[in-house]
């Protein structure tokens, strides 16, 4: 487990958008990812699932395989990154289980699981289910 308190984790949402010139909030994800980038919320981490939809979403949807080879590189290089473990899909299914009044996706709740085991402070997203989140806070 790799504890980092005052830290952000960065959501799948925000990285896709700035990947994407076209996206409607690519503007907000670039100045969002300079404050990640300029250390106003500590260390930065995305976990092994936002990995996974990130690349998956920039190769299907937006249909570019070599972008989302760069992002492939990109991301390791430049976030910590948080892996899951029997801990963390325990908690997530768990998170998962009981939510009430949100429509969370697994991945979303591997996010808050990670945030919750790792101390992360923030979770930066588009995604409005997760303002709904009490023991983190939501830049975006």
């Amino acid at each position: 487990m790799i504890i980092i308190d005052s830290s952000v984790i960065i959501d799948s949402s925000v990285i896709i958008a700035y990947a994407n010139p076209r996206d409607a909030s690519h503007e907000r994800a670039r100045k969002l990812l300079a404050d990640v980038e300029n250390g106003v919320y500590g260390e930065s981490a995305i976990t092994e699932l936002i990995y996974s939809e990130v690349l998956t979403v920039i190769f299907i949807k937006m249909k570019n395989h070599e972008l989302a080879n760069t992002y492939g590189e990109k991301l390791p290089a430049t976030y910590n990154t948080l892996f899951l473990g029997e801990d963390g899909l325990r908690t997530a299914f768990e998170i998962f289980r009981e939510q009430k009044g949100t429509s969370l996706s697994f991945v979303d709740c591997s996010t808050l699981a990670l945030a919750r085991l790792n101390g992360a402070s923030h979770i930066a997203t588009f995604d409005k289910d997760f303002r709904k989140a009490e023991d983190v806070e939501i830049v975006s």
